[in-house]
């Protein structure tokens, strides 16, 4: 695609099409990166799984890591008799 390059105050743009915006999931912040002489725009991700790593450490200290349900992997009466193997 071919666009023009745009004075924007003391700055300069360009226009991004919204449906390539789209496609790219660019919403509102970007990340630009210079690599020799070609410009790399790509959106910003939000870390969905922001905090857990100190939540997990917290619950560790706390003794509240252990692992739960470790009693269903014990076989009950109709695994022993009714189920086939």
């Amino acid at each position: 695609m071919k666009t023009k390059v745009i004075k924007i105050g003391n700055s300069f743009g360009i226009r991004i099409p919204k449906p390539m915006l789209k496609e790219c999931e660019i919403e509102s912040e970007v990340e630009i990166e210079q690599n020799s002489r070609l410009l790399i725009i790509q959106p910003i991700r939000k870390k969905v799984r922001k905090g857990w790593e100190k939540q997990f450490e917290q619950m560790a200290d706390n003794g509240d890591d252990e692992l739960i349900g470790s009693e269903l992997n014990a076989l009950n009466e109709f695994d022993k008799d009714e189920w086939e193997w």
